[in-house]
């Protein structure tokens, strides 16, 4: 029953995904389509007003959460300690303040540190970026990485098209911010703004090797491109081409930054949220729990906006890739992210579902 409710590039996706592995990726299908259901979305197309582009005013009251354990790992949050903790039929005052609805809000890293309320997806904006860049270069026939100046291109032409109000941001962390200062030498580190005699002692290289990650999908998507479908260089390319852009973006800028996360990651539990009517998505903080938290929602407007960014690119060279199909595969390689990274950085770890209404 949970496949028939896929669109098709999500049936085959998810029935490839979860007859190998298994486990994570089984909730996960039933996840997915829930979250269909509550976003009523035609198949293989985004609402034209997506729920994180509603207008703030349009927000609703959350009234109540279903929290349903889809999946019991071997320790971690109880299904009682997060009822206890996010409500169940109704909600008191205290809860309703534990979930925020978010509109217009840019998406965040899926990682248990962060310590405000988020819309998470794989590498946050970035992420996403980078499986879009995967996507195109498949619609293309390429099985090969762009070289940096097409991806530094790319990025700089996409940035344009960002508004000022919508942040990408990369999540790094303390441990990995030491581990590069001790490969260069340094007892002084700004990675938003470095010295020139940084930029040119290899930093921009450093930066864009798997121990120098804090974000974990980014450091797997740098040591297993292959199980991402994507091709060698890319991550590294798309990595360079963010801290290029951020060390040229004039001082009070905002579009791009980094997110430091402090401490070691430890969640306790993964959850999927969701809401029905409620102008917007709930966004939980995930250092509260600790959790992992995701939306599957929060990026299907901006996955459309990256279709039709990167088919207009397409104008200017010799094989042009039409929008909607460059869509559905983006969808299948972020879906890939998700189960792919999901299943390292939550593996044993119970997988609970959260459904609210206002």
């Amino acid at each position: 029953q949970v496949w028939g409710q896929l669109p098709d590039v999500e049936l085959q996706q998810m029935k490839l995904v979860g007859a190998l592995l298994g486990g994570f990726h089984t909730v996960l299908g039933i996840s997915v389509s829930d979250a269909k259901q509550g976003c009523h979305c035609q198949e293989g197309s985004v609402p034209p007003q997506s729920l994180i582009e509603t207008a703030s005013h349009n927000l609703h009251r959350l009234s109540s959460v279903e929290i349903r354990q889809e999946h019991q790992g071997s320790g971690g949050l109880s299904l009682r300690e997060l009822q206890e903790r996010y409500g169940s039929a109704e909600l008191s005052e205290e809860q309703r303040h534990r979930a925020v609805v978010l509109a217009n809000s840019s998406l965040d890293c899926l990682d248990d540190r962060v310590d405000q309320p988020v819309l998470a997806t794989p590498g946050g904006e970035l992420g996403e970026f980078a499986i879009a860049l995967a996507a195109y270069m498949q619609e293309k026939d390429s099985h090969n990485s762009p070289n940096q100046e097409v991806v530094d291109s790319l990025f700089a032409n996409y940035l344009e098209t960002v508004p000022v109000s919508r942040r990408i941001s990369l999540c790094t962390d303390q441990k990995a911010l030491r581990r590069v200062a001790a490969d260069l030498s340094t007892g002084r580190l700004d990675l938003q703004a470095p010295s020139k005699h940084l930029k040119t002692s290899g930093l921009l290289e450093k930066l864009a090797q798997p121990e120098s990650q804090g974000d974990r999908h980014f450091r797997l998507l740098l040591e297993h491109p292959g199980e991402y479908n994507l091709p060698p260089g890319l991550a590294e390319a798309v990595l360079k081409a963010f801290y290029q852009q951020l060390w040229q973006q004039e001082a009070g800028s905002s579009k791009l930054q980094l997110r430091m996360l402090q401490g070691e990651a430890d969640p306790q539990a993964f959850l999927e949220v969701s809401c029905q009517k409620c102008g917007g998505i709930p966004a939980l903080i995930p250092r509260e729990g600790p959790v992992l938290v995701s939306q599957l929602d929060a990026p299907l407007q901006r996955r459309q906006e990256l279709a039709a960014f990167f088919a207009r690119a397409s104008r200017s060279t010799p094989r042009k890739v039409g929008a909607k199909a460059l869509q559905q595969r983006i969808e299948q390689l972020a879906l890939l992210a998700l189960d792919k990274t999901g299943s390292h950085i939550a593996a044993g770890l119970p997988f609970y579902t959260l459904n609210y209404s206002s």
